[in-house]
């Protein structure tokens, strides 16, 4: 995962940040937003703080013991050196990012291969796609889009669906 750290004072957030800390009820320790972690500077310890923060920026998710215990290190790091508060304030920041982080990798593994069946399909499966009420065009990246009845969220499934079943019936 990538992270951009930047230490500064509660004054100096922007005054968005400034509200949703009011809002959780809670100090100034770690807030983050759109790939950036504000650190208040305040904090003793800020470069071992910093080192913390990056060690756990490094890992979206826990899948060995080397990387837990890392996790671990740099959680007890933060609670002796800013607070139990802190640590946990951290923490939920970072699992924040890294679900947003496995969600976007998922996606694009997805986004890949779906184009990979697209690509594979020819202009008869298309032209039958289209005569069953969907309109078929390419846009970026060569991906086609599939629309018609409103169901953008289930045009990938219904290709996907159709392809399989046009396979299904050949064999």
């Amino acid at each position: 995962m990538e992270i951009t750290i930047v230490k500064t004072t509660y004054e100096e957030l922007d005054h968005i940040l400034q509200y949703v800390l009011e809002l959780q009820k809670k100090p100034f320790f770690f807030v983050r937003s759109k790939g950036v972690l504000y650190m208040n500077k305040n904090m003793g310890g800020i470069d071992k703080l910093t080192a913390a923060v990056e060690t756990m920026w490094k890992h979206d998710f826990a899948d060995s013991q080397e990387i837990l215990d890392a996790l671990d290190a740099a959680h007890d790091t933060v609670s002796q050196l800013a607070g139990e508060e802190a640590a946990a304030q951290l923490n939920r920041e970072w699992h924040e990012a890294a679900s947003e982080s496995r969600k976007a990798k998922a996606k694009a593994k997805a986004i890949e291969w779906m184009a990979a069946v697209f690509n594979e399909m020819g202009d008869e499966e298309w032209n039958e796609i289209c005569d069953a009420g969907y309109d078929a065009y390419f846009v970026q990246d060569g991906l086609p889009k599939v629309t018609g009845y409103g169901r953008q969220l289930a045009e990938a499934a219904f290709v996907y669906g159709f392809q399989l079943g046009k396979q299904t019936v050949k064999t």
